[in-house]
C-alpha cells in the first residue's frame, strides 16, 4: 500500500513538472518577438515573465495540495519511521525544482536580452541604451553567472527549513547556506560591477550588508552561535 501511494506521488509530481516546463516553453516563444524588438526598455520583457510566474502559482501550489492529500493517506496506513519525512522531503524537492526550472529559463532570456542591449549601446553610443544596460542589465548578466550559486543557496534553505526542530539541522547545511549565499551575492555584484565600473568601491560593502541578512537567520540556530564563538 504504502509503496503504490509513494508511487503515484512521484507520478503526480512529474506530472505538474512536465506541465510547468509546458507553460516555461511557451513564455520562451512569446520572449522571441520581444527580444527581436527590444529597445531602451526591459519591461516587456519582465511583464511576460511575470505573467508566467503568475500562470505557474497554481502549479506550484499543486504540489502542496497533493501532498496534503497523499500524507493523508501514508498516516492512515500507520506507516513505519522514517517514510513520511522521505515522502514530504519530495514536496519540498519538487518545489525547488519548480522555482529552479522557472528562474533559469528566466534568467536566460534576460542574459539574452542584456547582451543584445549591451552590443546595440555600444555600437551606437547611445545613452539610453547605455542608460538601460548599467541600470538593470549588468545585473541580469550577473544573476545569470551566479545562477548556479542560487540553485545551491535555495536547496540549502529548503532542506533546513525540512528540519521539524531548529536544533536538528546538521551544522554543514548551515556551512552550504553561508557559502553558498557569498559566492551568490559575489559573483551577481562583481559581474555588475565588471560592466559598470563606478560600482566596483561599492561591491565588498554590498557583500557585506547582504550577508548580514544572512548572519541573522543562521545565528537563529544554536550550531551556529556555538560555532561562532568557537571561532570568535
Amino acid at each position: 500500500m504504502i509503496d503504490e501511494i509513494a508511487k503515484r506521488w512521484d507520478a503526480a509530481i512529474r506530472n505538474v513538472l512536465r506541465r510547468a516546463d509546458a507553460v516555461i516553453a511557451q513564455a520562451n516563444v512569446e520572449s522571441e518577438p520581444l527580444l527581436a524588438a527590444l529597445g531602451a526598455d526591459f519591461q516587456p520583457l519582465s511583464r511576460l515573465w511575470t505573467k508566467t510566474q503568475a500562470d505557474l502559482k497554481p502549479l506550484r501550489e499543486e504540489i502542496q495540495n497533493t501532498w496534503d492529500s497523499i500524507s493523508d493517506e501514508l498516516s492512515a496506513t500507520a506507516p513505519p519511521e522514517g517514510v513520511m519525512d522521505r515522502e514530504g522531503d519530495k514536496r519540498d524537492l519538487a518545489t525547488t525544482e519548480f522555482d529552479g526550472r522557472y528562474q533559469l529559463a528566466f534568467r536566460l532570456v534576460m542574459k539574452r536580452a542584456a547582451e543584445a542591449l549591451k552590443q546595440k549601446a555600444d555600437a551606437t553610443g547611445d545613452r539610453a541604451l547605455k542608460a538601460a544596460f548599467e541600470g538593470s542589465g549588468a545585473r541580469y548578466l550577473g544573476e545569470w553567472e551566479a545562477h548556479v550559486d542560487w540553485v545551491r543557496m535555495s536547496k540549502a534553505q529548503t532542506r533546513i527549513n525540512s528540519y521539524r526542530e531548529a536544533k536538528d539541522v546538521p551544522i554543514t547545511l548551515l556551512k552550504e547556506l553561508e557559502a553558498s549565499s557569498r559566492r551568490y551575492h559575489t559573483t551577481v555584484l562583481t559581474v555588475e560591477a565588471e560592466h559598470v565600473p563606478i560600482q566596483k568601491p561599492y561591491v565588498a560593502a554590498k557583500i557585506d550588508r547582504y550577508m548580514k541578512d544572512v548572519e541573522r537567520t543562521l545565528r537563529q540556530y544554536w550550531q551556529w552561535r556555538a560555532r561562532s564563538k568557537e571561532q570568535a
